[in-house]
Order: structure tokens, then sequence, then C-alpha cells
């Protein structure tokens, strides 16, 4: 049996975010599309994060601990 290896988020080889980015992301009032002229990303790529289309698993990391409740 083979071992599954995790390609989740930056370990794949086509993200086009890491984690400093989705926090950024998550952690900002901006349009999608300003946000995705900063980062290099389409605007889809960022509602995808702030709905949980993907990134998901990484929310309970990438959120600050206020708001949290």
């Amino acid at each position: 049996m083979y071992a599954r290896i995790d390609k989740r988020g930056s370990r794949n080889h086509n993200a086009k975010l890491d984690l400093t980015k989705v926090r950024t992301i998550l952690g900002s009032r901006e349009s999608n599309a300003a946000l995705a002229r900063a980062l290099g990303v389409s605007p889809a790529a960022v509602s995808n994060v702030r709905t949980g289309r993907t990134w998901a698993w990484a929310w309970e990391d990438a959120l600050p601990d206020d708001s949290r409740q």
C-alpha cells in the first residue's frame, strides 16, 4: 500500500498562494479585486479562500485570535 502524500496548500506544485497570503486575505477588508492585484492572483482565488472553498483546512490556523468567538 502506498502512503498518502499531503499536497494541500503551498505543497501543491500549482499553488499560487501560501499560508502568509491566506492570512492576509482572511484578515483584510479590501475588495477581492484589490487584494488579487496586490497578491498577483485572480479575484476568484481570493473569493475562494474567503468562502472556504479552498484553503478551508488552514482557516483555524490563519484567523487571528480576536476573530475566534
